[in-house]
């Protein structure tokens, strides 16, 4: 006889969530990340990055007004107490479902306060040989808030000879 161990209600949360999260048609992000702004706060320009920030009202993703991103140097010793401003996310991909459907499985999933505010951070990293591209160049550390997904649209490795 088999015996079956018991999923815990946040594992099966997570399950769940990536269940929703893997229907969802990544394609339709692909071309949001073509044209994004580089990141000014990192040497190398190999990151480009937009920002824009959301709360969750009744089934409604609702977009909250520009504002600046901030980290203490206790959470984050290379950019910390630093008041970064990024370009907000392209209207039209805030429009798409997958987007909405995406914030949605999060939020779901973390059990959110149905007013917590949702930062989600658009980020493109390009490598070379020449630059290794890391996505967090102050290395391992906690962007202090409770939750974080991190979500993957594509990888592509290209080697552009000139």
């Amino acid at each position: 006889m088999q015996t079956v161990q018991r999923v815990t209600e946040l594992e099966y949360a997570f399950l769940f969530t990536l269940r929703k999260v893997n229907s969802i048609k990544l394609e339709g992000f692909k071309p949001f990340f073509n044209n994004l702004p580089v990141d000014p706060y990192i040497k190398g320009n190999y990151r480009s990055r937009r920002l824009s920030r959301f709360t969750v009202v009744g089934d409604k993703l609702v977009k909250l007004p520009h504002g600046y991103f901030y980290q203490s140097k206790d959470y984050n010793p290379l950019m910390g107490d630093i008041k970064r401003e990024f370009a907000e996310l392209d209207d039209a991909l805030i429009e798409l479902d997958i987007f909405k459907s995406l914030v949605f499985a999060f939020t779901d999933s973390c059990k959110l306060h149905p007013e917590a505010e949702i930062g989600v951070h658009q980020i493109r990293i390009s490598c070379s040989p020449e630059n290794m591209g890391n996505p967090a160049p102050e290395g391992i550390h906690s962007d202090g808030t409770d939750f974080i997904g991190i979500f993957s649209v594509n990888r592509d490795n290209k080697l552009l000879c000139i």
